[in-house]
This record gives C-alpha cells, structure tokens and sequence, in this order.
C-alpha cells in the first residue's frame, strides 16, 4: 500500500532548493526518497518532522504538492528529527515512532531529557495515525516489535494492530473531548462537537478501510492488465496463425484489456474521491463545515450513514 499511496500522490514534480531557500514550515524531501518531512526554525535550531502518509499530508489544508521542495541529502541532514509533538489545544506531549504508513505514539509523563524545542503541534487526522503504546518517563525506552518473517503472518498481524489502533483511537478521543465539553464550552455546543467528533472518527476508520481495500483492487487489476497488455504483444511474435485467426485473438484479449482500464480507472477515480472526503470528514469534525449533498451520497453508497 505505501508504494501505490506514495507513488500516487507523493511522487509529484517538486521543485529544487538550496538550504538558504528553505523557508520556516517547508515540506521537503530528497530526489531518491519518497518520504516528505515538514521543516521548522527554533531557538536556533533546524528540525524536519516526518509526514507520515498521503491522507495525513492531505489533512493539513495549508499543505500543497506544488510548494514540496526537492533537497540534497546534505541539506536534509542538516535539519534535526524530531519525535515529539502535541495535539492543537492539548497540553500533552507525545513521543512518536513512526513505521512506513503508520506508527506508535508514547505519553511523556516528563520532559525532563527531552528537546522541548523540537515540539511540534499536529492535529487530530495526524495524532490518530499512530497506535498509543502507553507512557515514558525519564530514560525509559522505547518498547520494538520483533520482526515478523513469514509474509501472511506480516499481513495478519498488520490488520491486527490496525484494529487496535483505530479502537484505542477511538476510546481516548472520546474520553478527552467529553471532559473538555465538560469543562470548556457549553452544554449544547459542546455535545454538538463531540457528535462531530465521534462520527468523524468513525466514518474516517470505515472510509480508511475501505481505501486499503479498492487499493488492493487496483494492485490486482494492474497486475492483469500488465499480463493481458504481454499476451497482446506477444500476438506478434506467435507463429502458425492465420490473418482471421490472429484478428480473432487480437480483438478478444483487446476488448478484455479495455475491460480491466474500465475498472482500473473506475478504481482511481474511486480512490481519489475517498482521499478528498477524507479532508471534508477533518473540516467538518474541527469547524463544522458541511459536507457537500453529493459526497454524503456517496458516503451512504458506502454504508458510511452521514
């Protein structure tokens, strides 16, 4: 999935930048690494921050792929990793730990040791993509998962940790936005905020399923079109057959080849579609913003009820 996602909608033309182009807030990346990283200037210091995958890149509304910068692997090491972050209008620091299109995100029960400069704020599409592991203190470290070898193992425990990320997501947002209804705004607006909150965050997990699955879809159907597009060209090649014959043939495996670009594409564009509501569901759960009557549509053809 990291490759089709990232070769989608990452590997867009970015443009070249020397060290004295890069401004503050940047999105920057090197020409032979699809990762992107958003860069920032602080109390004298240079930090990127990894941008975890395509839809959190897609939540922040201030991102553009035209402005992504291309850099030298000498400037980009110039600029210091940072782990640590907060949730806009949170006070809590977390220690993230990314692993391709997702990660884990640790509590810091103390700062003590920690580069509080690096900070940086993220909203909630971001913070909901890393899997909570508990908390870290003064020079504890942090916990790994073992390599798993065989292939369906990795799968199965990759859908695993999916569920119990999206779960645990689930549970600690809605436990924090109902103490801050509680304490922060009113009554009415503030149940009106967590009924936002709480369907956002579940039509995203659904909406985010069902992207992996129409994913796996195109990977299929791109794999079928590569070998119908073989058995055509190797129609050329093949001997011993008559002009009827050969027409015969050609004409079968094309009209199956248009067949599978049909639904290819149907695929894409179904892709897509998901990708921009995503960004619609994080307006509307931050700022209340409607969601237009023909993606509600389209949700409710998902079974996502809006």
């Amino acid at each position: 999935m990291k490759k089709l996602l990232i070769c989608a909608l990452f590997a867009l033309s970015a443009l070249n930048a020397n060290a004295s182009a890069i401004s503050d807030g940047a999105i920057v990346k090197t020409a032979d690494n699809p990762d992107v990283y958003i860069v920032k200037y602080n109390a004298g210091k240079q930090y990127k921050r990894l941008v975890l995958n395509p839809l959190v890149f897609q939540s922040y509304g201030h991102l553009k792929w035209e402005n992504l910068l291309t850099v030298s692997q000498e400037e980009m090491d110039s600029f210091v990793s940072s782990d640590l972050v907060r949730v806009d209008g949170s006070t809590d620091i977390y220690q993230l730990s990314p692993n391709g299109d997702t990660g884990d995100k640790y509590l810091l029960t103390s700062t003590q040791g920690y580069d509080t400069s690096s900070i940086y704020t993220i909203n909630l599409t971001d913070f909901n993509n890393y899997v909570s592991r508990g908390t870290k203190g003064i020079g504890v470290k942090e916990v790994t998962t073992p390599a798993v070898d065989d292939e369906a193992d990795k799968i199965i425990q990759q859908a695993l940790e999916d569920i119990e990320r999206k779960a645990e997501a689930q549970r600690q947002e809605t436990e924090r936005l109902a103490a801050e209804a509680a304490n922060a705004i009113k009554a009415f607006e503030g149940q009106q905020k967590l009924d936002r909150l709480n369907w956002g965050i579940s039509a995203t997990s659904q909406l985010t399923t069902i992207l992996q699955q129409t994913v796996s879809q195109m990977d299929i159907l791109d794999t079928q079109l590569t070998a119908n597009k073989a058995e055509i060209d190797g129609l050329k090649n093949k001997g011993g057959l008559t002009t009827d014959h050969y027409n015969y043939l050609y004409n079968n495996l094309s009209s199956e080849y248009n067949n599978l670009a049909i639904q290819y594409n149907s695929l894409l564009e179904r892709k897509n579609r998901i990708v921009t509501i995503g960004y619609e569901i994080d307006d509307y759960v931050k700022y209340g913003t409607i969601i237009p009557a023909v993606d509600r549509s389209f949700l409710n053809s998902l079974g996502i009820n809006v």
